[in-house]
C-alpha cells in the first residue's frame, strides 16, 4: 500500500535515507573490495619474491658446501702430505742417531 501511495504522490522510490545507506553500503564494499585486491596483489609479489630468495638461498647453500667440501678435501691432503714428511723426516732422524751412535762407539778410547 505505501508503495502505491509513494509513486501516486510523485515521490522517488526508495526514499532518501535509504538511497543514502544504500550509497554507503555500496561505498564501503568498494573500499573492502579495493584493498581486498590490493592485498591478494601484493601476497601474489611477496610469493614470488619469497619464491626467489628462497631459490637464490639453495644456491648459495649449494655453493657454501661445495667450497667447504673442497676445502676440506685440500686439509685432507694436507694432512697425508705431513704425515708422509713426519715419517720421511723420523726415518732420517733415526738413520742418522745410529749414523752418530756407532762413530761415537768407533772414537771411543778402549780401556
Amino acid at each position: 500500500m505505501y508503495v502505491l501511495q509513494a509513486c501516486s504522490r510523485n515521490t522517488a522510490w526508495p526514499p532518501e535515507s535509504v538511497r543514502l545507506i544504500w550509497n554507503r553500503a555500496a561505498l564501503v564494499i568498494e573500499i573492502a573490495a579495493a584493498v581486498l585486491g590490493a592485498s591478494i596483489g601484493v601476497a601474489g609479489v611477496s610469493a614470488a619474491g619469497l619464491g626467489r630468495r628462497n631459490m637464490e638461498s639453495h644456491d648459495t647453500v649449494i655453493r657454501l658446501t661445495v667450497g667447504v667440501e673442497n676445502i676440506a678435501d685440500k686439509l685432507e691432503k694436507l694432512h697425508r702430505d705431513i704425515k708422509d714428511d713426519r715419517r720421511d723426516f723420523y726415518a732420517r732422524l733415526t738413520e742418522q742417531e745410529q749414523r752418530i751412535a756407532a762413530l761415537e762407539h768407533r772414537e771411543k778410547p778402549e780401556g
